[in-house]
């Protein structure tokens, strides 16, 4: 059996000063690819057959936190681009629901991190239950933080891919 990986590429995407999608996106691509060892090559290559690379300035790779999303984005090279990992948004609030369950807690943990407040939110972390969901949880947030704060500066930018798959 062979898993495919998918990625999404979006061109032309309008926002408005809160960053939400204002006009749809222009032609999105879907790409299925197996995974293989040279999934970053793959996905460089389809760039490459489609962009001229040289005018890219920054790739912005979306996902779940996945270890193949941020190993396959750390393999990516293209001399002068940028490229930066992001949290997206329903995997972070659902993160966070899972560990407090409890609207005040939920919107203050919320409130830390769209403030940086890391040593607040570790602290909040402290008052919930120990259990295996939150343990795992709380773990996540940690292991993502620094992926959700570059969402965040990004205005929460909605991730295409989770309207795409399905987690059956």
């Amino acid at each position: 059996i062979y898993k495919f990986n998918k990625i999404i590429i979006i061109n032309d995407c309008t926002c408005d000063n809160s960053y939400k999608i204002i006009s749809k996106y222009k032609n999105p691509q879907y790409l299925s690819l197996y995974k293989s060892k040279n999934f970053a090559n793959d996905i460089l290559e389809y760039l490459n057959d489609r962009y001229d690379l040289e005018k890219l300035k920054h790739i912005h790779v979306l996902g779940d936190g996945a270890s193949w999303i941020k190993a396959t984005a750390n393999d990516i090279k293209c001399p002068s681009v940028k490229l930066t990992q992001y949290l997206c948004k329903f995997h972070y609030s659902q993160g966070l629901w899972r560990i407090f369950k409890d609207k005040p807690l939920y919107s203050k943990a919320i409130d830390y991190l769209y403030h940086d407040d890391k040593n607040d939110l570790y602290e909040l972390f402290k008052v919930v239950e120990e259990n295996e969901t939150t343990k795992r949880n709380i773990e996540y947030i940690k292991n993502n933080y620094k992926l959700i704060q570059n969402m965040i500066h990004l205005k929460n930018m909605n991730c295409a891919m989770e309207q795409s798959i399905s987690h059956h």
